[in-house]
Parts: structure tokens; C-alpha cells; sequence
């Protein structure tokens, strides 16, 4: 009979944050700052894995224009799953039913295409962000790039605030990984969707502030890293 061994916790050695986190660490408390970067370096792969299959049915149910039999197939596969947890379930269905009252852009004229795997990180004094958008938007040469925040727990939900520094990121993320010749990144084309907070903000129009206050965060994190 085969013997499970201890869980090894995954520890992250050098700084780096997704970007929905580094959105919620910009108007968090001290506390919470502190809290989130522990995370961080200290990651728990069941957040990521519980909300999987329903964060796809998601990112499918944009792309194809708020089709919602993409929604309701998912809720009936997932409830005859065999291989998720109860309380993962319970989860996954929730997440969807959310995700159907979500205040949603009309995203119908442009282009959707899911984003690839192989995503670049961007470094911002010498934090290393995961971006990894979902979906791809093109509205003839402006681009632009949507990431989804499916995440239950109250207080790991982005306010507005987080999402539109979010939408800053998207921005940063556009211009230097998705243009191509006489392309150019468009800011209402970069948008931070949390589902469980039912909410959606574009990156602002005027970003040049906001890019400073993440820069300094990232700073802040880099160099409390090792003290965590």
C-alpha cells in the first residue's frame, strides 16, 4: 500500500505576485499587506485548482458573447463530477451562477481570443509579475486584454480601487507583449472582471499615477520579501 508523505510547502525564493494579488496589495491595509505577500511566497495550489474548471467555463462564456447554455453545461458537468470535492463543487457552481449576474461589458464588436500558455512575466523593480491574461481583445489595430478574478472569500475580492490598478498592469501588459506593427494598447480594452464582487473596471485613462504608486509597492515587496 502506497504511503502518502508529508505536503511540501511551495516557497517562492525570489519576489514575484500575480497581478489580481498586486491589485489587492495596493489598497490594502499594513496587515493585509503583510499577510498577502506571505501568501505569495508561500502559495496554497488549492485556491488556484478549486475554481479551474469554472474559471474556463467563464473565460468561454465571454468569448463567446455571454452565451449562457456555456455556463449551464458547465454547471451540470461539474455537479457530476466524480473527481472534485464536495465544498469544490459547491464552489465551482456558485462561482458560475455569479458569473451569470456579473455586470459585464459589451464586448460583441471586437475580436476574443483566448490568451496562450506561455505567457512573459513583466518586472517591476525587481518584482516579478505573473500577468497571464484569459482573453485577448482586438478591435481592429487597438488591443487589449481581460484577466478574471474567481475567488469566493470576501476579503480576497478586488475593489474597485484594486481592479482599475489591475487594468493599469493589463495596460503595461499590452504594450510590451501583444502589439504588433501600427497596434496600439487601448485602455477600454483592459479589464479587470471579478466575479464573486459581481463588478468589471477598464484601466483608467490616465495611468502615469498610478504606475508610480505600483512601482513604489513593488519596491515595498521586494524588499520585505526575504523577512516574511
Amino acid at each position: 500500500m502506497a504511503i502518502n508523505g508529508p505536503v511540501v510547502q511551495k516557497v517562492n525564493k525570489t519576489p514575484r505576485f500575480s497581478v489580481n494579488k498586486l491589485g489587492e496589495y495596493m489598497g490594502a491595509t499594513a496587515a493585509r499587506r503583510k499577510r498577502i505577500i506571505y501568501d505569495q511566497k508561500y502559495p496554497s495550489s488549492f485556491i488556484v485548482s478549486q475554481y479551474r474548471e469554472a474559471k474556463e467555463a467563464i473565460i468561454k462564456y465571454i468569448i463567446k458573447d455571454y452565451d449562457e447554455t456555456v455556463i449551464l453545461e458547465a454547471i451540470d458537468k461539474i455537479k457530476k463530477s466524480t473527481i472534485l470535492k464536495e465544498q469544490e463543487i459547491e464552489n465551482s457552481v456558485l462561482a458560475l451562477n455569479e458569473a451569470l449576474k456579473t455586470n459585464l461589458p459589451n464586448l460583441s464588436p471586437f475580436k476574443k481570443t483566448r490568451s496562450k500558455d506561455d505567457n512573459p512575466k513583466i518586472n517591476i523593480n525587481g518584482l516579478e509579475i505573473s500577468v497571464s491574461p484569459d482573453i485577448v481583445v482586438k478591435n481592429g489595430n487597438k488591443i487589449g486584454c481581460i484577466k478574471t478574478h474567481v475567488i469566493k472569500t470576501e476579503q480576497n475580492r478586488l475593489t474597485q480601487e484594486a481592479s482599475l490598478y489591475v487594468g493599469v498592469l493589463l495596460h503595461q501588459y499590452t504594450e510590451a507583449n501583444l502589439l504588433e506593427k501600427e497596434q496600439s494598447a487601448d485602455v477600454n480594452l483592459c479589464i479587470s472582471i471579478d466575479c464573486f464582487g459581481n463588478s468589471h473596471e477598464t484601466a483608467p485613462k490616465a495611468i502615469a499615477r498610478r504606475l508610480s504608486n505600483i512601482q513604489a509597492a513593488c519596491e515595498e515587496i521586494v524588499l520585505r520579501w526575504d523577512s516574511v
